[in-house]
Order: C-alpha cells, then sequence, then structure tokens
C-alpha cells in the first residue's frame, strides 16, 4: 500500500505544469545607483543642545544616486509646511529631487540641508546632513525623507 502512495506520489510530481516565467529583478550590488525615477525613503532625527548649539543629522541613502543632487533639487518642508509640486507628500518626490519633510520640531532654527562630502548646499551621490540651530535648552527636529534618483 506505501508503495502504491509513492508511486502515486512521484506521478503526480511529472505533472506540475510550471507557470510563466516572470519578469527579471533588479540585482543590487555594492556599486550600483539606484534606477532612474526610483525613489527610497527614511528617517531622520536630530535632537539637544544648548541655545545657539549646532545639530545635525546625516543620512546615508541605502542605495547611492548617480550623482550628487544641486542645492536647488533639495527642499525641507517644515511640520506645518504645506506639501508642492515637486515634493508631494511624504513618500514622494518627483524625479531628480530630495525631499525632506520634518514631522515635529522644538526650539530650532533650520539653516540648510548640505552634502556631507562637500559641505556645500545640496545632497551627496550618497546622503545629506541637515543643519539646524538650537535655539533653546529642548532643540529636537524629526521626520521623514524621500530621494528619487536622477
Amino acid at each position: 500500500m506505501i508503495a502504491i502512495v509513492i508511486a502515486l506520489a512521484a506521478l503526480a510530481l511529472n505533472f506540475v505544469v510550471p507557470g510563466p516565467t516572470g519578469a527579471a529583478g533588479v540585482s543590487y550590488s555594492v556599486r550600483s545607483t539606484l534606477p532612474l525615477g526610483e525613489n527610497e525613503s527614511g528617517v531622520y532625527a536630530a535632537w539637544g543642545g544648548t541655545d545657539e548649539a549646532d545639530l545635525g543629522p546625516t543620512v546615508e541613502f541605502p542605495i547611492p544616486l548617480s550623482e550628487a543632487l544641486p542645492a536647488t533639487n533639495v527642499t525641507f518642508i517644515s511640520a506645518g509646511e504645506s506639501y508642492n509640486a515637486t515634493c508631494p507628500g511624504p513618500g514622494s518626490a518627483t524625479t531628480g529631487q530630495l525631499c525632506v519633510y520634518e514631522v515635529a520640531d522644538g526650539d530650532r532654527d533650520y539653516e540648510t540641508i548640505f552634502s556631507p562630502a562637500t559641505a556645500y548646499a545640496g545632497a551627496s551621490q550618497y546622503g545629506f546632513s541637515i543643519w539646524f540651530v538650537a535655539t533653546g535648552s529642548d532643540s529636537y527636529s524629526y521626520g521623514t525623507w524621500t530621494v528619487s534618483a536622477p
């Protein structure tokens, strides 16, 4: 009886029909860059400091961009500020843009977003830093970001 069950199971395996081949997936290596128009997102946080102290979180892109972004392609949306065509809301950015969406803040002045590779306004192909200046003893800012590959 067991031999019959095993024989029937083996016979059934011969009648399995594979489905259609799916589209090839994207293969990433350490040298890969984010494909044109594709997005990646993450979070940032900065806190602490005393009055006039600098606060500066640095964010590294999980998948680098093919090139750096100039200051004109980087937007910081303060908490409570309206979204725009370039940065339509958290999780979104138009092609070639970095959008930083602040969720909450306290006792801080936003200065700029800059490339940690050059210290100039904009973003490097590997990430960005945000420069805040504390205006009190309870300074903080946190939120999300989305970049769309140029």
